[in-house]
């Protein structure tokens, strides 16, 4: 995990490449992290704009799913695997 102090994250933020999960429906979504975001960030997922309003203290990430997909997550939607 990547610790940051002063005008950036206080959080302890997961790491790029790192394996994670989410709840999902009825289970847990798996994949891996491609980016990090410490701002407000919209991308287009499967056509539908997706928008987190990460902050220093709860960012944001791109995710690599393990079904081959896209998801955009806040920190505390995830769990380290």
């Amino acid at each position: 995990m990547t610790s940051f102090t002063g005008e950036t994250a206080v959080a302890s933020a997961f790491d790029k490449g790192s394996k994670v999960k989410w709840k999902w429906g009825n289970g847990w979504g798996h994949g891996k992290i491609a980016e990090v975001f410490y701002n407000r960030i919209s991308r287009s997922i499967k056509g539908t704009a997706v928008t987190r309003l990460a902050t220093p203290d709860e960012p944001a990430y791109l995710i690599d799913d393990d079904d081959g997909g896209r998801v955009l997550k806040s920190h505390s939607e995830l769990t380290l695997e």
